[in-house]
């Protein structure tokens, strides 16, 4: 059974939002794509992955392009929807006290980590700073790649620079050579924060033995984690019932070969 989502942010196609976003039916074949080894940085990995997951944003294929086209905010968004698909309830990490060392047992549920709202005007902004005025849109997928692997100072410049799509109302393209101030960087920072939907990626607690305040960091791009043994298992018990191939068992929606599993308990019950 495939799953539509709505995106909190959206690509603009004819003046308009389009939010409505589709999953594929999740297969025994996209599980193992799901959990497959990274062989290449996080960001592109996201994509790699939205690709091979989605059905649709709004009528358009997940090309690549299209998907290094949203904003990071759906990315986000999207890689923790399709983690809920695998595992919807609690989430647990152990987190040492910076202060005691304890180790305390920290609980959160993906569903529930908080989400701001897209700002006024998304995806785009104008920022007025030393007389100049500078048009930024939120950062994307393709911008995530190219700043992959800078340090933060550099990351943060390229990053602002990217995201700046006209100057004084002259449009530019991503890469163009564009000199802006440290005051400009900070200033396309705050405008993009407001316009930018986020999910939260830490949530606060204390520490279980001195109650100081710790913080707990969560990766949403890190959330989606198939586990193949389980799968293995189920494509067994079906092969060894059904006499079905590998390929056969591993093309079932997983809804439908869960059901399988199910009859399969229900008539090894009925002989007992």
């Amino acid at each position: 059974m495939s799953t539509a989502v709505t995106l909190p942010g959206g690509l603009v196609r004819d003046g308009r939002l389009v939010r409505a976003a589709v999953f594929r039916e999740l297969t025994g074949r996209l599980e193992q794509r799901l959990a497959a080894p990274a062989d290449h940085p996080p960001a592109v990995r996201v994509s790699e992955l939205l690709v091979a997951a989605l059905a649709r944003i709004g009528s358009e294929l997940p090309t690549r392009a299209l998907i290094e086209e949203l904003s990071v905010g759906d990315r986000q968004f999207l890689m923790l929807a399709l983690a809920l698909q695998f595992d919807a309830g609690p989430q647990w990490r152990q987190l040492r006290c910076v202060h005691c060392e304890a180790l305390s047992d920290v609980g959160y549920e993906l569903s529930e980590l908080p989400m701001s709202s897209a700002g006024a005007g998304y995806p785009c902004s104008d920022v007025q700073v030393a007389d100049q005025c500078l048009r930024v849109r939120v950062p994307n997928g393709a911008d995530e790649i190219a700043i992959a692997g800078l340090d933060v100072r550099r990351a943060r410049a390229r990053l602002a620079t990217r995201c700046v799509i006209a100057v004084d109302g002259v449009p530019r393209m991503p890469d163009e050579p564009l000199a802006i101030s440290a005051e400009q960087i900070d200033a396309i920072d705050a405008a993009l924060d407001d316009l930018m939907p986020q999910v939260a990626t830490a949530l606060s607690t204390t520490c279980t033995q001195c109650e100081a305040a710790l913080q707990l960091d969560i990766d949403p791009y890190a959330a989606v984690s198939p586990r193949l043994g389980d799968l293995y298992a189920e494509v067994h018990a079906l092969a060894l019932r059904y006499h079905w191939s590998e390929a056969q068992c591993l093309r079932l929606p997983r809804e439908r070969r869960r059901l399988y599993l199910q009859l399969i308990d229900q008539s090894l019950g009925a002989h007992h």
